[in-house]
């Protein structure tokens, strides 16, 4: 009887740790991609330049991959443009509603 309540006691402890160290681990990856979406905001609100390549964000931004980076940047706001080249040209979807007709914009290199 006691060897089960010691089991029970030491299952329930170890539950216990593993939620609390779950529930820290999504809040710092949930606050790793905030920041990176405040980031991405930053950047592509620059007077000086309405769209940023690809290239551009993502040196700004390291530590991601590729597509991880595309989706943070959607949920940032962004819209995708590309050059004649297929180089992709990233900016703020209020500031690029004027070329949404158009196949991109002008951008930073």
């Amino acid at each position: 009887m006691m060897s089960g309540l010691i089991a029970f006691v030491t299952a329930l402890v170890t539950s216990l740790f593993g939620a609390y160290f779950a529930d820290q681990r999504f809040k710092r990856e949930y606050l790793l991609q905030e920041r990176a979406i405040e980031v991405a905001r930053k950047l592509l609100q620059d007077p000086a330049y309405s769209q940023r390549t690809f290239k551009t964000i993502s040196h700004h931004l390291g530590g991601f991959e590729e597509d991880e980076l595309r989706k943070l940047l959607v949920q940032a706001g962004t819209i995708r443009f590309t050059d004649g080249v297929g180089k992709e040209i990233w900016g703020l979807i209020e500031r690029s509603e004027k070329l949404l007709g158009s196949e991109f914009g002008t951008a930073d290199n």
